[in-house]
């Protein structure tokens, strides 16, 4: 295992070029021969790269499987994608569509605190995709952990977009009478948020708030 370690830290030194000299190549090696030894850290990041560029989508899903029985969460999130948006016209994706299996592989990621998995399962209760029935109850305690994940630890900033997006869905059906009861406050609280954290479609309808709804937002923000 300690050998598996020091493969790892050499190819992150040559990712970051912090004690190494930065080294694109070095570090792919380093991280190949430990994904080849188990580790599964590296084991994902190999499968993001080979995902991404086109080489063995088969691969990928075999690398992300196995980094994510050993409880990688972004390795989970990432296979369930596979299941879940498999290329009609890909021969070689890896996986066959299997929404059970994706929905199932995105449930145990976003129980394991992933913020992109527990958004797509909020939005899947929502709109009912993927073979979900719709629960908006279950959507709104859903896009409320993802917000308070967000204010209350380091996120990356792919979180803060993740972020804007279910302060915005929130902020939506609170304010739809049709998926859950309403809340004109809280609702356009939502907007706003979203709306600082960079969502257009939240700076557009932050524009297109009436003067009564801007009256009563600033009444709560004081109150």
């Amino acid at each position: 295992m300690g050998h598996v370690k020091a493969c790892w830290q050499l190819a992150l030194l040559y990712e970051t070029g912090r004690g190494a000299p930065s080294s694109k190549a070095e570090a792919s090696w380093y991280h190949n021969l430990a994904s080849e030894q188990g580790w599964p850290p590296s084991q994902f990041l190999v499968a993001c790269h080979t995902d991404s560029s086109g080489l063995s989508v088969a691969r990928a899903a075999r690398l992300y499987r196995r980094a994510a029985e050993a409880g990688e969460m972004c390795a989970t999130n990432n296979l369930s994608a596979h299941f879940l948006h498999v290329p009609i016209d890909v021969a070689d994706h890896g996986v066959a569509q299997d929404d059970v299996e994706g929905n199932t592989l995105m449930r145990i990621a976003a129980e394991q605190g992933h913020v992109t998995s527990m958004y797509n399962v909020a939005k899947s209760y929502r709109t009912g995709a993927n073979g979900t029935d719709r629960d908006p109850y279950k959507a709104a305690e859903l896009y409320r952990a993802v917000i308070q994940r967000f204010l209350t630890e380091d996120c990356e900033d792919h979180n803060k977009q993740v972020c804007s997006f279910a302060n915005l869905d929130l902020g939506v059906m609170l304010s739809d009478g049709d998926l859950i009861k309403g809340n004109e406050i809280e609702a356009y609280q939502c907007v706003l948020a979203a709306a600082d954290l960079g969502n257009q479609v939240a700076l557009q309808m932050k524009r297109m708030m009436n003067p009564q709804s801007r009256s009563l937002l600033s009444i709560a923000q004081r109150s």
